[in-house]
């Protein structure tokens, strides 16, 4: 009985590290909008079946932002203007 709480928590504790990682990647990759390549901001081009939205830059770089960064507004355009 022991040993399966031991892997329950360890099992909890490795999933809340995930989403952990997970979320701080997906912002990460986001940079306020903006491609760290080529500086131009993220257009929008695809949703998949999770909610997910992909984004593509002017140089052909893609990425996926989670649906719940998405939805609560965690990944927002910031303006780079001066």
């Amino acid at each position: 009985m022991m040993i399966i709480i031991v892997i329950l928590i360890t099992g909890i504790v490795v999933m809340l590290y995930l989403f952990c990682w997970v979320y701080k990647q997906d912002l990460k990759d986001w940079n306020n909008g903006y491609c760290k390549e080529c500086n131009s901001p993220w257009k929008a081009f695809d949703v998949d079946s999770s909610g997910a939205v992909g984004f593509k830059c002017s140089c052909g770089r893609c990425i996926w932002i989670s649906y719940w960064l998405w939805k609560h507004g965690k990944c927002r355009f910031k303006d780079r203007r001066g």
